[in-house]
């Protein structure tokens, strides 16, 4: 698999900062990638969908762990509650996603995973 890129866009109609991200994800990309969207989301009073369907995931269950207590933008509250929906692939790193959300749920985050879009933005858009 290639290595793992990313494009950030804005859907201004729903009020959504949209991280579509392919091919080889691995942890200090997705730093990246939550750091700028996070930030992004903040300063627009957005919501995030991250759209993982078509990378291929080499992060450890550990890092995965510890990732919502050592990234530097989960500190500040505002930036951690924003509401953030994962869109996988059935089956495609399900398992880790799952565990990941629940990992961050604990944390505070409002992060949800989802395997179908049009459920993810409804649920993003929801008050």
């Amino acid at each position: 698999m290639s290595k793992g890129e990313y494009a950030i866009t804005l859907d201004t109609d729903n009020g959504i900062v949209h991280v579509i991200a392919h091919g080889k994800l691995v942890k200090a990309l997705g730093e990246e990638i939550i750091s700028i969207a996070r930030t992004k989301a903040a300063k627009l009073n957005y919501t995030i969908l991250y759209d993982v369907r078509h990378t291929e995931v080499n992060i450890s269950i550990a890092d995965w762990f510890l990732l919502p207590r050592t990234l530097a933008i989960f500190r500040d509250k505002k930036i951690r509650t924003i509401k953030a929906a994962v869109l996988i692939s059935p089956g495609k790193h399900e398992r880790i996603y799952n565990f990941y959300a629940t990992v961050a749920q604990n944390f505070g985050m409002n992060l949800r995973i989802f395997l179908n879009e049009a459920e993810a933005v409804k649920w993003l858009v929801e008050k």
